[in-house]
């Protein structure tokens, strides 16, 4: 997709909680069954940006429950969701 509707509210709220890195709120998102991606918007997958954050568990948090089997194979290709979130976090410590 070449360019991105408007993001749906309920995914920018998501996308706050991941970036204010509030673990248990995302959790409690993923068990209540509300999404975390909406490939038809164009904007990335909510395991994407947790990786960017290198906060490796709330990554752990997706890859278990909270991200779409597909979205999963397409991450685990060439790398590793939890290894870039691991070098994501080193990046920003230096």
């Amino acid at each position: 997709m070449n360019r991105r509707q408007p993001m749906p509210a309920d995914l920018k709220e998501l996308r706050q909680l991941v970036r204010d890195g509030k673990l248990f709120a995302v959790q409690k998102w993923i068990a209540g069954g509300k999404r975390t991606e909406a490939p038809e918007s164009g904007w990335p997958p909510g395991i994407e940006l947790a990786m960017d954050t290198g906060f490796h568990s709330m990554v752990a948090v997706f890859l278990q429950d909270g991200a779409d089997q597909a979205v999963k194979n397409d991450l685990t290709g060439d790398f590793q969701p939890l290894g870039i979130s691991l070098r994501n976090r080193k990046l920003r410590a230096e």
